[in-house]
């Protein structure tokens, strides 16, 4: 399979973005993201280094899908069981030549697995339950399109998708 984005980031650490509908690797399956939409705007959330694609770690006894509900409901006060419909859309498969530590000291295997979900909530965004996130906002494909947010381009697509979700 090919990646549908791929790029090397400064550190080269290699990001290669696939388009699936099913997992990778479940142990390697760390994290997860949600693209979601709220009246046709994407929801986006301000930490203490950026406004990102919300995303969290998995828990050693979470599945990936319970992850991104729980997550969800932690940093933007939606229940994904009850007020939205969404899929599994991408993976990305995340090399480096050397270890990976992130800034809370967590050490990733290489490979490993960002899992992206995409879908649409009929909930309006609330405030976070977790203190790491500072707000949430709803951005426009305008908004997105003249941005310079590290995750533009798999937003965009995003975008184009969007109403196949539902």
């Amino acid at each position: 399979m090919k990646p549908i984005l791929n790029w090397i980031r400064k550190d080269n650490i290699t990001w290669e973005l696939y388009e699936t509908s099913q997992l990778p690797e479940d142990n390697l399956c760390i994290s997860a993201c949600g693209i979601f939409f709220y009246n046709d705007k994407i929801i986006l959330v301000q930490n203490k280094r950026w406004w990102e694609i919300p995303w969290w770690h998995r828990e050693i006894w979470e599945s990936i899908e319970e992850t991104i509900i729980r997550e969800m409901k932690e940093e933007i006060g939606i229940d994904l069981k009850n007020n939205c419909k969404y899929r599994l859309q991408w993976y990305r498969k995340i090399s480096s030549p050397t270890p990976i530590k992130d800034r809370n000291w967590w050490f990733y295997p290489s490979p490993y697995y960002l899992v992206h979900y995409i879908g649409k909530t009929f909930e309006e965004p609330k405030k976070a339950l977790w203190d790491d996130v500072i707000s949430t906002w709803l951005y426009s494909y305008e908004e997105i399109l003249n941005s310079d947010l590290k995750a533009r381009q798999i937003i965009l697509h995003a975008f184009e998708l969007k109403d196949s979700i539902w």
